[in-house]
């Protein structure tokens, strides 16, 4: 479990759901632009909004922080 994992493996979640940034943020209850801020690394979250995120998702906590599929499949 790793911080440097969790842009991509939040954007890897959402998309594995087919949804949009605007679908995940209003199932989260946070702004769009905070989404696209996490996907893109631009700071680290909270951890209520890692759980929140998470809830929403229909995830673990922890499985934002794993490395992301692709990535491992890679090597």
């Amino acid at each position: 479990m790793s911080p440097e994992h969790f842009p991509g493996r939040l954007k890897e979640l959402r998309e594995q759901r087919g949804l949009t940034q605007q679908q995940l943020a209003d199932g989260a209850g946070i702004a769009k632009a905070t989404v696209a801020d996490l996907e893109q690394g631009r700071y680290a979250p909270s951890w209520p909004t890692v759980i929140t995120l998470a809830k929403a998702l229909g995830v673990d906590s922890q499985a934002l922080f794993q490395e992301q599929l692709g990535t491992a499949r890679d090597r």
